[in-house]
């Protein structure tokens, strides 16, 4: 059994950018709770924590969460738990001051900054995410590297920046980056009429095998439908290549700035609130994460899936058929 746990705590819907493929569909704070609500829903947390016997490792993003105004404050109070292994922040990386360069400093189990960046030329990243925030986040990313930050790219992956993708090895070590993490893209949100953006099989295929020739890896056929994501760690003279399972039934959950739970964030079918429910209660109770733990509920090739740990991706069913447990569209097998 897994003995760590994983939130990615979207502690604002605030933001700066209004990225073509966001999952939001809201860029204020209105949905924003006071921190001591936020030190309420941490207590839920941790005593589920505690009687499961688990760490947590919390990935705190938005939203943009350099926008929140308590942020240090939040961090703060995940830093003093034991529970809390790691801390760790996503960020659209165009925000940069004293305070934020002290984090790495004043947090003692922060890890790693992950910053978005979903092309490797200005043009491509520009046409998603906003003119001239290319240049601003590169810009940004070799302060953050001066100041001794472990920084991470992340990459959405669409027909946006398909053919760009391919450049990401390359890119990432030239801009002297510690690693970078794919993820696909589901059209939720403001993108949700963004659906011909969505790759096939054979597109995912073809940049999984190219992320594993890369990283000197052997590929097999079956990781592109195993894998929701590839995270590929830098070492010196060296790369580590990680495949990242569905954690929505089985060790993590999304955190909404209501409180609001999700399996995940991009499977928006909201299972409880933890300014109202037990996370216990929650993790062992909701008829979503129960269905979606067992294949035969499943319809389609899914059903007879013989990959053990493969369960498709429930959130880019839902978002394409409104049935989350149909069958998953870019899975080749």
């Amino acid at each position: 059994m897994d003995k760590k746990f994983y939130i990615n705590w979207h502690i604002t819907n605030k933001c700066n950018l209004r990225c073509k493929h966001c999952y939001q569909d809201r860029f204020d704070n209105s949905d924003d709770i006071t921190f001591d609500k936020i030190v309420s829903v941490f207590k839920n947390i941790t005593n589920t924590l505690e009687k499961w016997n688990k760490k947590l490792i919390v990935t705190v993003t938005g939203g943009e969460p350099f926008l929140k105004q308590e942020l240090l404050k939040i961090l703060y109070l995940l830093d003093k738990n034991n529970l809390v292994e790691k801390i760790n922040i996503i960020t659209n990386g165009t925000i940069l001051n004293e305070e934020i360069l002290k984090i790495k400093n004043k947090i003692f189990k922060f890890d790693t900054l992950f910053i978005s960046l979903d092309g490797t030329t200005p043009d491509v990243n520009d046409n998603i995410r906003g003119k001239n925030v290319f240049n601003k986040v590169i810009k940004n990313i070799q302060i953050f590297k001066e100041n001794k930050y472990k920084i991470v790219i992340m990459f959405v992956v669409s027909n946006f920046n398909f053919d760009n993708s391919f450049n990401l090895y390359n890119f990432s070590r030239s801009i002297n980056v510690d690693g970078f993490i794919i993820e696909r893209f589901i059209p939720l949100g403001q993108s949700s009429n963004q659906k011909k953006q969505v790759l096939n099989g054979q597109q995912i295929q073809s940049l999984y095998k190219k992320i594993f020739e890369d990283t000197n890896c052997e590929y097999e056929e079956k990781f592109s439908a195993l894998y929701r994501s590839l995270y590929v760690k830098f070492k010196k003279d060296k790369s580590d290549l990680f495949g990242a399972l569905c954690s929505a039934r089985n060790c993590g959950i999304c955190v909404l700035p209501d409180a609001t739970v999700l399996p995940c964030r991009r499977f928006y079918l909201p299972i409880g609130n933890l300014l109202k429910d037990d996370l216990d209660i929650i993790w062992s109770s909701s008829e979503i994460l129960k269905k979606i733990q067992n294949k035969k509920n499943y319809y389609g090739k899914c059903r007879d899936c013989k990959i053990k740990n493969c369960y498709g991706c429930r959130a880019l069913t839902f978002a394409l058929t409104n049935n989350y447990l149909g069958q998953d569209i870019q899975c080749l097998l």
